[in-house]
């Protein structure tokens, strides 16, 4: 499944609360980024990075909050739908645009190691020596 997919399978539960959105991707986000950290006991809070900011959702208690290295943290109240829903869309377009970037240096690193031609030694062994013409 790639990552697009991923995504509007997070989106398609439309009873699911847009906190419990968030998470998802934000967890989706750790996966394929390798950023980010998680509390690791029952309330499964992700710590996630975007700019110069921490995003701290919660999925246990959902909640969540954004800490940044000059000020407190800030709650945002559930409530808040306009601000969750501007965060669920910068965390797709970040995602999105991470799997893009990667697919290019992949497709070039591919290129770079399998397309390079094999050493002598191991080609005379496969073909044997030939003659030159």
């Amino acid at each position: 499944m790639n990552i697009k997919d991923k995504i509007e399978e997070i989106e398609s539960d439309e009873k699911m609360p847009n906190i419990y959105i968030l998470h998802s991707l934000l967890e989706l986000a750790m996966r394929v980024t390798g950023l980010g950290d998680d509390s690791e006991d029952y309330t499964n809070t992700i710590y996630f990075p975007l700019g110069d900011m921490t995003i701290n959702c919660c999925e246990y208690y959902g909640t969540l909050s954004i800490s940044d290295e000059e000020s407190d943290e800030v709650e945002i109240s559930e409530g808040n739908e306009e601000l969750i829903l501007k965060l669920i869309k910068e965390i797709k377009k970040r995602i999105l645009d991470y799997d893009k970037e990667i697919k290019k240096i992949r497709e070039k690193a591919s290129e770079k190691i399998f397309y390079k031609p094999l050493n002598k030694d191991l080609k005379e062994k496969l073909f044997g020596e030939r003659e030159e013409i």
